[in-house]
């Protein structure tokens, strides 16, 4: 299995930059939903329709970053293994 250090390692500087922004943006969705779960956790409240509804937005930009990241890491793992032929 190719490891990530090595991904990045040997990317072009565009990928890596773009690979690296990519999770940044995943990272930030995410945590869109950590703080949301945390208040409602706090407040005693529950998660109803209009919680998801608010946060669709957050999860499509994460369905994205995943999708964007998936096509970065599968293409250079192509280009690795043809590069290291096993």
């Amino acid at each position: 299995m190719i490891k990530l250090k090595d991904l990045l390692t040997e990317a072009p500087e565009k990928d890596t930059k773009e690979f690296i922004k990519t999770l940044n943006n995943a990272k930030r969705h995410l945590n869109v939903f950590i703080d949301a779960l945390n208040l409602y956790r706090r407040s005693n409240r529950s998660i109803g329709e209009d919680y998801w509804y608010v946060h669709s937005t957050a999860m499509n930009g994460l369905e994205a970053s995943f999708k964007k990241l998936n096509k970065i890491y599968w293409n250079k793992r192509k280009e690795y293994q043809k590069k290291h032929k096993r």
